[in-house]
């Protein structure tokens, strides 16, 4: 907390601003108040303020690994933006403007969870609202509502009022609610969770809500809400993030030289993200260079994070409780990123922790003790955070890059098993993206070539693609097709399937990481047409019950399925992938020939 920040004139300011309203609460739920009442408000909601600020204002980062940075010093304001929007550096009064609940999305490390507390402490200089910040991984292991989390958190910090009274509090409105996580709860507490979002915010519309994401998770459902996403750093951006930070003034000269030099533009993709450029900042630090594909940039990462030398003083190597050496201290890391990965768990108890360090070194097989692991990891290795009395990954994105390690040097016999695990997980993270980048053979022929053979299969493709083709694949993919609107614009979306989200999911793997992109149409007038009399037939027969029209449905519609089939890039997707197949199949062919004939002689 700045040292000269009043937070008795800030809550007096917000009590003046919102008292009507605390106090009509009030007289709803206690029975007989007092004028004392208003000076008991007064000094709790200040003990409130004062309690978040302590908590959220300063924290330690992979820059600062010792002692906490205030946010204040270290922020640099993020952009949010949609197909509509662009919010420059938005604050909480951009956000509360959009009069909306808002859904924050973007990858891993973007800076979500540092933007929100950003601006929760814009909230509170403002003096407008009162601010409450929910970090909902927290609710994994609980039976809690929301609500009575919510309502449990403001108690824990220390807003001692009585439960009744703080409901009908939030239901008056005032608040902003920060909601910080949602992709950190498993699929079954999400969906939980979601709901309870969604109805608070439809039964207490006064107050603002914010809650973060990473993409992925399907959010057609969130009509309430405003979507923005976490727009890249620019050049500019990236500049002043890197001139906020304390590091030696020599390498900090010679990064910003080198970024706006070409570095920023050659690796566009890394330094857009503000957690990467400052491990990127680490790995220049040690090497004067970066690496061109992402797993050799966390390879790299963690080996300067494991020889990082302190800053203050030349030659001070952080000691290691394990005395591993750095090969065997990455296999630990992997088993334990491993066991952790499949069991989606990224905060860990005393006893959570310590359990999978256990079975991290059985896996692993390296005679270690946990609790001199556990050390090495937070102060050596510095992969892990202590924060309280819970123990969290320096940031997920290591978990995934070491669970995928751990994939490409796993038994034969376990490669199979591990992959179809981070299948069911594809559209959610970057695991499987980087186990191909490390081995693109392995990915190939465990999980690429099969599915792309069960595909040709179950379409009944030969050489060119038909419509019939076409429509067994989208019957693989999709349940329906529905039609909506955007402002003067129709437009028709594929409804996904419970039984198809394997086959979806691994598409978009295929696409993305083969780069597929869909041929720019020849006949663009005919095939706006075509899409133009899907769209009225949509229209027409989808009805409010069912979401849109089935797959099957248009199947029977010879002159329907043409326009689609006419219409629809996933044709072209089709197409693209099949040739992929005979590519891979016959290099893969030509590798173990031309390996047998070097065998011979």
């Amino acid at each position: 907390m700045p040292d000269d920040f009043d937070v008795n004139k800030v809550v007096t300011g917000l009590i003046s601003e919102r008292i009507d309203g605390i106090w009509d609460a009030a007289g709803k739920t206690v029975s007989r108040i007092s004028s004392s009442l208003k000076g008991r408000l007064r000094r709790t909601y200040s003990t409130y303020i004062s309690t978040l600020l302590r908590k959220h204002s300063s924290y330690k980062t992979l820059i600062y690994r010792d002692t906490p940075h205030s946010l204040r010093e270290f922020y640099e304001p993020l952009d949010l933006e949609n197909d509509k929007l662009h919010l420059d550096s938005p604050g909480i009064d951009a956000l509360a403007a959009l009069r909306q609940p808002v859904l924050i999305t973007g990858t891993g490390g973007c800076g979500k969870s540092t933007m929100m507390k950003a601006i929760m402490l814009d909230t509170v200089d403002s003096g407008k609202w009162i601010p409450i910040f929910i970090e909902l991984r927290y609710l994994e292991d609980s039976d809690a509502s929301l609500l009575e989390h919510i309502l449990q958190n403001m108690r824990l910090n220390r807003l001692n009022l009585r439960p009744d009274f703080l409901k009908a509090a939030l239901a008056r409105g005032g608040y902003v609610i920060f909601l910080d996580g949602l992709d950190e709860l498993s699929e079954g507490n999400s969906e939980r969770i979601v709901e309870e979002i969604q109805l608070l915010a439809q039964t207490s519309p006064d107050n603002v809500y914010l809650v973060t994401s990473r993409p992925g998770k399907d959010f057609v459902s969130w009509v309430n809400f405003v979507e923005l996403k976490v727009a890249p750093l620019t050049l500019d951006k990236a500049v002043a993030l890197t001139e906020r930070l304390e590091i030696d003034k020599k390498l900090r000269t010679r990064f910003i030289k080198d970024l706006r030099a070409g570095l920023f533009e050659k690796h566009s993709t890394f330094f857009e993200n503000p957690l990467l450029l400052c491990i990127m900042l680490l790995t220049y630090q040690d090497s004067a260079s970066i690496p061109a594909e992402l797993h050799n940039f966390y390879s790299l990462a963690f080996d300067a994070l494991y020889f990082r030398h302190d800053a203050l003083k030349d030659g001070f190597r952080r000691p290691t409780r394990t005395g591993l050496p750095i090969d065997k201290g990455k296999a630990l890391m992997s088993a334990f990123s491993l066991v952790t990965y499949l069991k989606q768990k990224t905060v860990f108890t005393e006893t959570e922790i310590r359990d999978y360090l256990n079975k991290a070194i059985s896996l692993a097989g390296i005679d270690v003790k946990p609790r001199d692991l556990l050390f090495d990891l937070i102060s050596a290795f510095c992969m892990l955070l202590k924060d309280g009395t819970l123990y969290t990954f320096t940031h997920r994105s290591f978990q995934e890059y070491f669970a995928a390690l751990y994939l490409v040097h796993a038994r034969e016999d376990q490669q199979q098993t591990i992959c179809d695990q981070f299948i069911e997980r594809i559209d959610h993270d970057q695991t499987l993206d980087l186990a191909h980048g490390m081995n693109p053979e392995l990915i190939e022929t465990i999980v690429v070539i099969p599915f792309l053979e069960d595909v040709r299969i179950k379409t009944k493709y030969r050489s060119t693609i038909s419509r019939a083709n076409f429509l067994r694949f989208l019957s693989l993919s999709f349940r329906s097709i529905c039609v909506g609107r955007e402002e003067d614009q129709y437009a028709y979306v594929f409804i996904g399937s419970y039984e198809g989200f394997r086959t979806s999911s691994l598409t978009s793997f295929v696409v993305r990481i083969f780069d597929i992109k869909p041929t720019p149409p020849v006949k663009e007038a005919e095939i706006k047409r075509a899409e133009e009399r899907l769209i009225s037939y949509l229209k027409r027969y989808q009805s409010e019950k069912h979401m849109g029209v089935k797959i099957s449905v248009i199947g029977r519609n010879p002159e329907i399925a043409k326009d689609l089939f006419a219409s629809s890039h996933i044709r072209e997707q089709l197409q693209a992938m099949m040739k992929l197949l005979d590519e891979l199949k016959s290099r893969h062919k030509q590798q173990v020939t031309s390996f047998n004939d070097l065998l011979k002689g």
